[in-house]
């Protein structure tokens, strides 16, 4: 609770709550399932468009950025 409670203090607004153990599991798959969702998209043979998570459009890979230190990627 200590952790939850200091990263609560990152936030403007940050509200607890408790859920069953099946929502967790829910909650996750919905995760997954948009992940691979933003995965590059093969539209030849030749090049590969992945979704930007900031623009939202699909650009070529060789378009993006990519973060070291978390891997997260953006055009």
């Amino acid at each position: 609770m200590d952790q939850l409670n200091l990263l609560g203090k990152s936030f403007t607004y940050c509200e607890h709550s408790l859920l069953a153990c099946k929502d967790v599991k829910f909650a996750f798959k919905l995760a997954r399932e948009a992940i691979s969702s933003q995965k590059s998209k093969v539209v030849s043979s030749q090049e590969k468009l992945e979704n930007c998570v900031i623009c939202l459009d699909d650009k070529s890979i060789d378009q993006f950025f990519s973060v070291e230190s978390c891997t997260h990627r953006y055009c």
